[in-house]
């Protein structure tokens, strides 16, 4: 079979925070040796070359200014497209306003190239979501107007077909996890990467992690943590939140986020300042590798309800740990019964309830953990997720006009 050249439209690459562009560097390689010539399309920063190689993935970088990008990446994109090859295929993580004019001027300009959209979180980029923004019409009417959809739970699929798009070119997809980073590791190397981290040697420390934002919901988190220590048990217990700070933000090329990660900030200290267990509440910051601070946990905690798929659950499935997770569609396939326990979503008592009970029960954690390593090795592994994309790929990127 001919390989095909397909771009990846993806968010800043790492070191720079973004899920979307550390996900797509670590699918690109293995899509490369299932036969497609991989591009990364990425945002450009100051200091970053307009192009270069990463191992052997190709990068293109467009460049980024803060008011106008919005504006001139599709136009500066547009511009390489007419003097460079053209891809067969162009797969945009996320969509946008940014995105939704790139769709309208590829459909005039490059109509022959094939565009597969892979919405990044339910409640903002699916089309009924879409609708109700500014310029939302226009928007919509773009993604409405691409070839494939990729969808990574359910309730993406429900809203697109909800909206009219064929069945038949919408396909579930998986985030890979990056195994070789994000493993299980022995008590006595948990213990020692504990004294490295500066985290307690002894207790049992359970593990948030993301960018602090009222999505993330890290004040609940707190919120439930601090009312199962006032019940009075497990006072050797700790709680890390491990994720980019509004300190963080604009270093990382967010300076967009900096406001809503300060009010999230602000929600988290005033539930610790009302509680005498303060001390057991640690605050991290951002850090270039979590996967030591995954390691070194017994319980992982999510409280997000608006995803497309947590990378930070994978990653903490992958690592061996047990998760507590909100009780919506997108986590019961992500996280099965077998490796999570669910919790009404928004209810720090029902949260608190679950930390309760997997701090007590250590035969359900061990069960739990060797459910979520045997889960992430059948589903979420690097190559089998780029063998999936590349097959679905090869029959998008052939399907007729």
């Amino acid at each position: 079979m001919q390989r095909i050249s397909v771009w990846f439209i993806t968010g800043p690459l790492p070191p720079r925070f973004s899920g979307a562009g550390k996900n797509d560097l670590l699918l690109a390689p293995h899509c490369i040796k299932h036969g497609l010539d991989i591009t990364l399309v990425a945002p450009r920063y100051p200091g970053d070359a307009a192009s270069e190689t990463i191992g052997n993935v190709k990068v293109l970088r467009i460049p980024r200014k803060e008011r106008s990008f919005r504006i001139l990446a599709p136009l500066s994109l547009i511009k390489h497209l007419y003097f460079n090859p053209p891809p067969d295929l162009i797969r945009m993580r996320g969509f946008s306003f940014s995105l939704a004019l790139t769709v309208f001027l590829l459909k005039i300009f490059f109509p022959r190239i094939k565009i597969v959209v892979q919405p990044a979180m339910f409640g903002g980029d699916d089309p009924v979501s879409i609708r109700k923004k500014r310029g939302g019409f226009f928007v919509k009417r773009q993604l409405m107007n691409v070839d494939a959809i990729f969808s990574m739970n359910q309730l993406f699929r429900e809203s697109f077909l909800r909206c009219g798009f064929p069945e038949n070119r919408i396909y579930m997809v998986h985030n890979p996890v990056d195994i070789e980073n994000f493993y299980p590791v022995a008590k006595e190397v948990r213990i020692r990467l504990r004294r490295q981290l500066g985290l307690p040697e002894e207790g049992f420390i359970m593990t948030t992690l993301g960018i602090f934002h009222s999505r993330k919901n890290q004040s609940l988190i707190t919120q439930a943590f601090i009312k199962f220590l006032s019940d009075g048990i497990g006072e050797n217990t700790y709680l890390v939140h491990v994720g980019p700070t509004a300190k963080d933000l604009p270093v990382l090329g967010r300076p967009d986020a900096v406001e809503k990660a300060a009010k999230e900030e602000a929600r988290l200290n005033a539930v610790m300042r009302k509680s005498r267990y303060s001390q057991n509440v640690l605050t991290m910051g951002h850090r270039e590798n979590p996967a030591p601070y995954l390691q070194a946990s017994d319980l992982f905690v999510h409280a997000s309800t608006k995803e497309g798929e947590a990378n930070v659950i994978n990653e903490a499935l992958a690592c061996g740990l047990p998760c507590l997770v909100p009780d919506t569609p997108p986590y019961r396939t992500q996280a099965p019964s077998s490796c999570a326990y669910r919790f009404s979503p928004g209810d720090a008592k029902a949260l608190s309830n679950g930390m309760k009970l997997l701090i007590s029960d250590k035969a359900l954690r061990v069960s739990m953990a060797k459910s979520a390593i045997d889960h992430i090795l059948i589903t979420r592994t690097p190559d089998k997720a780029a063998a999936y994309y590349a097959e679905l790929l090869n029959r998008i990127a052939r399907l007729p006009r």
